[in-house]
């Protein structure tokens, strides 16, 4: 992976971010692929009281070195995905991109109930 460059994004989410991807890269960055920012943080939708930023990094393999589950963790509702597979992480993405449920993008899909 190359270096951090965070030139396409408004000054002020790299200020809030930088120092969280450098913590990142400085322990990790011999197993993670790429670094993603999604949502309002990079469009004008931003509002800094109101707004998160939405951060997706995929690693060369899905391990945890501290040994804990992270489904037990405290996270908010829909703060955290696991998925099986890149392309369902892309879906994951796109999904949150257009403010749909991620839960479409999980197979099998649920079977349509005609009344």
């Amino acid at each position: 992976m190359e270096d951090l460059k965070l030139s396409n994004i408004p000054p002020n989410i790299q200020t809030i971010i930088e120092p969280f991807l450098l913590d990142v890269l400085t322990n990790y960055k011999e197993n993670i692929i790429s670094i993603y920012i999604i949502g309002s943080a990079v469009t004008k939708d931003f509002h800094p009281k109101y707004s998160d930023i939405n951060t997706l990094i995929v690693v060369k393999e899905n391990k945890n070195i501290m040994q804990n589950d992270l489904r037990t963790l405290p996270f908010k509702n829909n703060k955290i995905f696991f998925v099986d597979s890149y392309l369902e992480a892309v879906g994951v993405m796109i999904a949150l991109k257009a403010g749909v449920s991620p839960d479409i993008t999980r197979r099998p899909v649920k079977e349509t109930i005609k009344l």
